[in-house]
């Protein structure tokens, strides 16, 4: 029984009631009241569904078509609305099943107007945005006034507007890449469009240095896909960068356990995350002196001849001078390291030199007047190198 037939259903069953009246017909008034019952149900729940369903109320529409489905199971249009409400918040799995189900269904009728909304709205979850305007746009031309199909349309339009500004984005400031994103999600895209455009905005903010924001990104990726070997492999990155190195251990390891993912580049991470943790529970040299890990020669000793300067004991006094002194020390003694080719390399695989060392090296003299014999505190002499 098609739903909206059910009028034509209640005429049919007087008539049938008629011929039982006469004696013509071998059914009973007993079936006929439950024939009746079941068809007046029916058109109640339409009714009922048909009302939530127009005030977007796809919770209650969907209860009342699932009854009226019970009475009417192959009707095709009940099962187009559930379809709709489904694709409202529908799993790329859920969206497949409809993609499925509408092809075998215009098929048959190719001009089916709710079949070709049904079927854009699944295309649209899957993430295939073009296909789904494609069949908007054919039901448009079947009934250009289809309220649902029009508004479908219309929002499709937004959602790509919004999603090619975000494509955009490698040109602009990361206040502007953030609005876009912001606009882009206020549209409610469905999931596969969001982790594409998410993990777009990750990988960005990576390039951006800004770090606690890439992995921001990644992780709301990773609420919609758990397994996502990009989203992992970039929050990794980004939380390597926040020295966060027993949880990028954990993304890169979930990332290579994946076929996905189980690769040189990924297994390299793992062991470059584990060095830097092993070298964390070391001296950082690199902070002591104010400087990133890739900073260059010149770079190391600019900052070494700042803080000499700001911590050198002869400017300061009383406790302060005491505490300037252990200071000047830890300074004079990363720089002693990091400008050592070989002690630098040893910092950089998780090794602290000064494991392996009784006292200082080099020679040369200083800029701060400490001569060719270098500075000596605490029963240890530092020498400095400039040249």
């Amino acid at each position: 029984m098609e739903a909206g037939k059910f009028d034509d259903a209640l005429e049919d069953i007087e008539s049938v009631k008629e011929k039982v009246a006469a004696g013509s017909n071998t059914v009973s008034p007993k079936d006929i009241k439950k024939i009746v019952d079941s068809i007046n149900s029916g058109k109640s729940n339409l009714e009922q569904a048909m009302r939530a369903f127009d005030n977007d109320i796809c919770s209650v529409a969907k209860f009342h078509f699932q009854q009226v489905k019970k009475i009417a199971p192959q009707s095709t249009g009940v099962n187009l609305f559930i379809a709709e409400c489904d694709l409202e918040d529908a799993t790329e799995e859920k969206a497949q099943d409809y993609r499925s189900e509408t092809a075998s269904i215009l098929k048959r009728d190719s001009k089916n107007i709710h079949a070709l909304l049904v079927r854009g709205k699944a295309m649209i979850v899957l993430g295939d945005l073009a296909m789904g305007m494609n069949h908007l746009k054919e039901a448009l031309k079947l009934d250009p006034d289809h309220k649902r199909a029009k508004a479908a349309f219309k929002n499709l339009r937004k959602l790509q507007s919004a999603i090619d500004e975000v494509e955009n984005i490698q040109q602009k400031d990361f206040e502007k890449a953030s609005q876009d994103y912001k606009n882009f999600v206020a549209l409610k895209p469905p999931r596969s469009v969001l982790k594409k455009v998410g993990l777009k905005m990750c990988q960005l903010m990576n390039q951006l240095k800004k770090f606690q924001e890439a992995e921001s990104y990644c992780s709301k990726v990773l609420d919609v896909d758990s397994g996502n070997v990009d989203a992992l492999v970039g929050r990794g990155d980004a939380r390597v960068e926040l020295q966060e190195y027993d949880k990028a251990i954990r993304d890169y390891e979930l990332a290579f356990n994946s076929q996905e993912g189980h690769t040189r580049e990924v297994e390299a991470k793992i062991q470059t995350a584990k060095r830097l943790l092993k070298q964390s529970k070391n001296k950082d040299y690199y902070a002591i002196l104010g400087v990133s890990r890739q900073a260059s020669e010149k770079e190391i000793k600019s900052a070494y001849r700042k803080l000499a300067l700001q911590w050198h004991p002869d400017k300061h006094q009383g406790e302060q001078k005491v505490a300037a002194e252990a200071k000047f020390q830890e300074v004079a003694m990363a720089y002693e390291i990091l400008s050592d080719p070989e002690k630098r390399q040893m910092v950089d695989r998780g090794e602290d030199p000064n494991d392996r060392q009784g006292g200082g090296g080099g020679g040369g003299g200083g800029p701060f007047g400490f001569g060719g014999a270098g500075f000596s505190m605490n029963g240890r002499t530092f020498h400095f190198r400039f040249g």
